[in-house]
């Protein structure tokens, strides 16, 4: 039979063990913990950072909602025949092109003659407390506006505001007679009719909606 001096020294090992195992569970767990307390932390920052981002671009994105609602652009095409050759020389067809009064209408105009253009400028707004944003503009042939926003970082992020166009179009036609020497120099005269038509195309932009990413 053991003695009871060495029980005691067969509990005391085992009791170091027990101990030591215990404290190798607790340094796991700790371990396991921390990995996990820095990985909420991290995803935290860059939820916050995605959030940041987000306000930017939006605010961005409404900065030009506000200014292109109720905008339009007027086109208007003029055609000029005679029902027969006179000595009046005209252009024909002429086009113009009438933008709004605001800052982004010349960033726009140049679409109007190609719809395959883009544009691309900076939006800088540091008195509203805004980082720079780029915007990438198109147009499509129904005239429908894309805006794509993007802030530039570790992270880029983006927006797309897109624009509908309200087109409205009508035609005017004037019809006239002159009075013309035939042949020049002759002394003659006879009369052409000169006739003068006028398409005059109104875009409109109300509605409008945001969407997250490049679309």
């Amino acid at each position: 039979m053991k003695t009871v001096k060495e029980k005691i020294k067969n509990n005391n090992g085992a009791t170091v063990i027990m101990a030591l195992g215990y404290l190798l569970l607790c340094i796991t767990i700790g371990g396991i913990i921390l990995s996990a307390g820095s990985a909420a932390i991290g995803q935290t920052r860059h939820l916050k950072d995605e959030e940041q981002d987000y306000m930017t671009v939006y605010s961005a994105a409404e900065l030009i909602r506000g200014e292109m609602a109720g905008t339009f652009f007027t086109e208007e095409y003029v055609t000029i025949t005679h029902d027969q050759p006179c000595d009046v020389f005209e252009a024909s067809p002429q086009r113009s092109l009438t933008p709004p009064t605001n800052a982004l209408a010349e960033k726009l105009a140049p679409l109007f003659d190609d719809p395959a253009a883009e544009e691309t400028f900076l939006i800088q707004a540091p008195d509203l407390g805004l980082e720079d944003v780029t915007v990438q503009v198109s147009m499509s042939a129904e005239r429908m506006l894309k805006f794509v926003l993007t802030r530039s970082g570790e992270i880029p992020y983006a927006l797309t505001l897109t624009m509908p166009a309200d087109v409205e179009s009508r035609t005017e036609t004037d019809t006239s007679v002159h009075e013309f020497q035939s042949p020049p120099g002759s002394g003659e005269y006879d009369l052409c009719t000169r006739i003068l038509v006028r398409r005059i195309t109104t875009v409109t932009f109300d509605t409008s909606a945001i969407t997250k990413g490049e679309n």
